[in-house]
C-alpha cells in the first residue's frame, strides 16, 4: 500500500496532536499528585510540630540528666584520648629516630664498603 505525501503530513498531525494531548494529560495528573503530596506533607508537619513541642521540653531534661551522669566517662574519655596522643608522638619520635639510625647505618656500610674495596686493590696490585 502507498501512502501519499497529502496522506503522511496528515498522520504525523494527528499524532502529534494526540501525543499533546497525551502529555497535557500527564502534567495535568503530575499537578494534581503534586498537590495531593504537598498538602499530606503539610499535615504531617502540623501533627509532628504538636507533638515535638511536648517532646522538646521533656528531651531537654533527660539530655540533661544524661549529660550529669555522663560527665565522669567523658573526663576519662578525655584522659584516655590525650594518653593516645602522647603515645603516638612518642611512636612517631622513635619511628624518626630509627630512620636515623639506618640512615646512619647505611652511610657506615658504604664507608667500610668503599674501603675495603680499596684496600683489596692495593693488595692484589702488591702481589
Amino acid at each position: 500500500m502507498r501512502i501519499s505525501k497529502r496522506q503522511l503530513k496528515r498522520i504525523v498531525r494527528e499524532e502529534r496532536a494526540r501525543l499533546r494531548e497525551d502529555s497535557i494529560a500527564a502534567e495535568e495528573l503530575a499537578l494534581e499528585n503534586r498537590y495531593r503530596f504537598k498538602r499530606k506533607l503539610r499535615r504531617i508537619v502540623r501533627e509532628q510540630t504538636g507533638r515535638r513541642r511536648s517532646l522538646r521540653e521533656d528531651s531537654i531534661a533527660d539530655e540533661l540528666d544524661h549529660l550529669r551522669k555522663n560527665k565522669e566517662d567523658d573526663l576519662e574519655h578525655i584522659d584516655a584520648l590525650e594518653k593516645d596522643i602522647e603515645d603516638d608522638r612518642e611512636e612517631m619520635k622513635h619511628a624518626e629516630d630509627a630512620r636515623k639510625d639506618e640512615a646512619l647505618k647505611r652511610r657506615l656500610r658504604r664507608i667500610v664498603r668503599e674501603n675495603t674495596r680499596s684496600r683489596r686493590r692495593v693488595r692484589r696490585h702488591r702481589r
